[in-house]
């Protein structure tokens, strides 16, 4: 299914399994993730500005362009993502709590707060091999 100029500004989702999705020049600004999974999905320029994703997983899933600025991932899983391209700046005050990035062969936990920031500066493309 494709998303295209969709606003789902202050929205709330809880158990939701999201799957081979598109979402193109969303707004998801705001919105609260709890307990979800997105799998092998595409957010392509989106605002994800000030968003709360908890104990949510992103298997396959990339993340290109758009913006993560001010928001907050507590107890998520990053399986094999692909962050590409996003704004300048915009990981910049996003935070990563008791969070992990994995694959198959190898994985990186966070525990406590750390800033997207901390991790990535000066780098536009992580993906585990």
């Amino acid at each position: 299914m494709k998303f295209i100029n969709v606003n789902f500004e202050s929205s709330f989702f809880e158990k939701c399994l999201i799957q081979n999705c598109i979402f193109e020049n969303n707004i998801l600004r705001s919105a609260e993730y709890d307990n979800c999974v997105f799998s092998n999905c595409f957010l392509i320029d989106c605002n994800l500005n000030e968003s709360d994703f908890t104990e949510t997983i992103f298997k396959e899933c990339t993340f290109l362009k758009g913006n993560l600025d001010n928001s907050m991932f507590e107890s998520c899983h990053f399986i094999k993502t692909i962050f590409k391209d996003l704004e300048s700046g915009s990981l910049g005050s996003a935070v990563l709590i008791d969070s992990k990035f994995s694959n198959s062969k190898k994985s990186i936990e966070f525990e406590g707060n750390v800033y997207f920031n901390d991790i990535l500066n000066q780098i536009n493309k992580l993906y585990l091999d």
